[in-house]
């Protein structure tokens, strides 16, 4: 059985960001994690960039350069830093610090989300 690239990515609706949440990142630090380390904030902001572009379709022309400065705060709002690798968890440091992580963005992920509303 063939299966191509596009056809998993439509199976798991992988550009389909209309529904789409935003998403936050704990990112790590640690140079044992490289790959995540310099990619995470970036491939988390392309996909936060494209839900918002996504509701977006339907605002006021005169709501997009609000939206834009929007977007462009988007991968220091939405992204934290932890220190070590995809292990940070482990340890009560590791938790405490993913635990606050946590909160901060999700606070932030809903302050975000009201300024889009405000927006449409």
């Amino acid at each position: 059985m063939q299966h191509s690239l596009w056809d998993a990515a439509k199976d798991v609706m992988a550009m389909e960001f209309q529904g789409a949440p935003l998403c936050a990142a704990i990112i790590p630090t640690a140079s044992s994690d490289r790959h995540h380390l310099l990619t995470d904030q970036a491939n988390w902001s392309f996909f936060n960039a494209h839900v918002i572009a996504a509701r977006a379709a339907s605002f006021a022309p005169s709501a997009l350069n609000k939206v834009r400065s929007l977007v462009e705060s988007l991968p220091k709002r939405l992204s934290r830093e932890a220190v070590g690798g995809h292990f940070f968890f482990v340890g009560a440091k590791g938790a405490r610090a993913a635990a606050q992580a946590i909160l901060a963005l999700h606070a932030e992920t809903l302050a975000v989300e009201a300024e889009l509303k405000s927006c449409s």
